[in-house]
């Protein structure tokens, strides 16, 4: 139990959710499966060509075992990978980079929670990218470089080509976006991966439902969210009809846009949207940025 406890009360995860890990991790010590998850985690930390979706799928046995639901399961294995890699983590990226990537951990719970009835983890092929070292949490937000996927893209006079290196970012679920989280993290991010560029300005990109176009329409004009959008160049916009990406507003795949909750300003707003007839959407965004300010 010690292990899972004294991890869980390092990331802000309630007191209620850290004591529910330690009871299911101690219910894989009474059958005796413990040993074996520890054991599927080193092999999949020494053998790269594992994928982390593969190996948690061949572990329910071990949930079976110790009466655990496998969502539980998934979340039990990130929390021992990060454990094993922290000292080696922390010596290449530093105590920063590696607090602020084993906190992304409650906000899968959290969604796990709200959308699945279940403390776990749903979203695991996500941590592989993380223990991969591939994605990095930093500050608010999380990078990782990929070649550019589009064909070349010229915006504000720069030029993208297609297969050059740039910064994606996503947007994990921790909060507010403000100006002051948001630079923060694309400085941070500049500085990360600098040396992956030949040049000193730098493209970012982002693809989200939170940057699709026709979210002005019911973002409210103050918020945080508008001007996050308008960090960015959205080259593309995508129309979702199944709206697939309403969970994220809502915490629930909701089906019936009258039950929608109305408790803030954002879940209102979206609400008339929806009921309207209106679909959300995804949008394609890109930035330039100097190592202090984004370049317009």
């Amino acid at each position: 139990m010690e292990p899972i406890l004294s991890f869980c009360r390092k990331i802000p995860l309630t007191e209620d959710q850290s004591q529910f890990f330690a009871n299911a991790y101690a219910a894989l010590h009474h059958c005796g499966k413990a040993d074996s998850l520890k054991a599927a985690v080193q092999n999949y930390l020494a053998d790269n060509s594992k994928k982390l979706p593969d190996v948690t799928a061949e572990l329910s046995p071990l949930a079976d075992a110790a009466g655990i639901h496998p969502f539980t399961l998934n979340a039990l294995f990130v929390m021992l990978a990060f454990i094993e890699i922290h000292a080696r983590y922390i010596e290449k990226y530093g105590e920063d980079v590696y607090r602020d990537s084993i906190n992304d951990i409650a906000n899968k719970v959290r969604e796990c929670t709200k959308c699945e009835g279940v403390i776990g983890i749903t979203a695991v092929s996500w941590y592989h990218l993380f223990l991969r070292e591939t994605i990095f949490a930093l500050g608010r937000l999380q990078f990782h470089v990929v070649p550019f996927p589009n064909d070349d893209c010229e915006v504000n006079g720069r030029i993208i080509k297609k297969g050059d290196p740039v910064i994606k970012l996503h947007i994990p679920s921790s909060g507010k976006l403000t100006d002051e989280l948001c630079f923060d993290a694309y400085r941070r991010a500049y500085r990360f991966f600098k040396d992956h560029f030949e040049g000193d300005v730098i493209p970012f990109m982002c693809v989200s439902w939170l940057l699709y176009e026709r979210n002005r329409e019911f973002f409210p004009k103050d918020s945080n969210l508008a001007r996050f959008m308008s960090d960015f160049n959205i080259v593309s916009n995508t129309e979702n009809p199944e709206n697939a990406d309403l969970w994220r507003v809502f915490d629930k795949r909701y089906t019936d846009f009258t039950q929608l909750p109305r408790d803030n300003r954002l879940r209102a707003a979206m609400a008339d949207y929806l009921l309207a007839g209106n679909s959300m959407g995804y949008g394609f965004g890109i930035f330039f940025h100097d190592g202090k300010e984004i370049v317009k």
